[in-house]
């Protein structure tokens, strides 16, 4: 068994994810910890990928309503594509897969998922076109409705993006980032979403050093702010960088351009390892 992951609710429900080799495929399996109950415990162990074909990378996140949402990428014997099941607040047993991304020209791979207190999840991950690199894409589920339509977030194809995160407030503004190579290096690459305008278009990390940027992780506080950690190569040795994101005030300016795109910009850099 490997890849655990674990989302907690505040009542102290909790659901796992993790994928393991059954004889045949490598599947995605789950178990809920029920604390709201009167026998209190772990429930029975329950697979979510039906299809034939290895699943891997599952993520998962419990809603406010006590419901889950669970994605992964699995193999169709085609290309590999992204899946979700999810669970209402009332029932331990999981809906059958979804298929979340629509792009069926190439692989799509290592999805990541973020809820707001509405319960509606965004889904971000990275798929190949065959004509171009990988992209980064997404989508959006929304409680009583489903999957939206899946849409390319980056709008930079000359080099591969890989390694997708997100994180989202409770009023649904999120912040998607990604790892993309350019020939030279790899950069940190960065795009803000609010409900009412989409995604903004992706932004470049203004870090001034020469080696690959990696191992990113992201966080968004209850106004939308962001801060990006990561690991980058300073010249002298592997270095810790974190950047704080906002988004920028446009509705003081009075132009449809500005209000159409409101943008992830960088208010500081600082190195936190020294």
């Amino acid at each position: 068994a490997s890849r655990l992951q674990l989302a907690i609710h505040p009542s102290g429900n909790a659901v796992a994810v993790w994928y393991q080799f059954d004889g045949e495929f490598y599947r995605i399996w789950t178990k809920h910890y029920r604390a709201d109950t009167t026998n209190a415990g772990w429930c029975t162990t329950q697979m979510l990928s039906d299809h034939a074909g290895n699943a891997f990378s599952p993520q998962v996140c419990m809603r406010v309503d006590n419901s889950a949402l669970a994605v992964w990428y699995q193999d169709d014997g085609t290309h590999n594509s992204i899946w979700s099941s999810e669970c209402s607040a009332t029932s331990t047993s999981w809906s059958a897969p979804q298929r979340v991304d629509q792009h069926h020209s190439g692989d799509a791979l290592d999805p990541q998922i973020a809820t707001d207190a509405q319960g509606c999840t965004q889904a971000v991950w990275s798929q190949s076109s065959h004509t171009a690199h990988n992209l980064i894409w997404a989508n959006c589920h929304v409680p009583g409705q489903g999957w939206g339509s899946s849409e390319q977030i980056q709008t930079d194809s000359t080099g591969t993006a890989v390694c997708p995160q997100i994180a989202v407030d409770a009023s649904g503004r999120a912040c998607a980032m990604w790892v993309q190579a350019d020939g030279r290096r790899k950069h940190l690459i960065a795009s803000h979403y609010t409900k009412q305008y989409g995604w903004a278009d992706p932004q470049r990390l203004p870090v001034q050093h020469t080696g690959d940027a990696t191992w990113a992780q992201l966080a968004v506080n209850a106004t939308g702010n962001a801060v990006a950690v990561w690991q980058q190569h300073d010249g002298m040795g592997n270095t810790v960088l974190a950047a704080i994101y906002g988004v920028k005030n446009c509705f003081a300016q009075a132009t449809k351009k500005c209000l159409a795109k409101p943008q992830c910009l960088v208010r500081n850099l600082v190195r936190i390892h020294i």
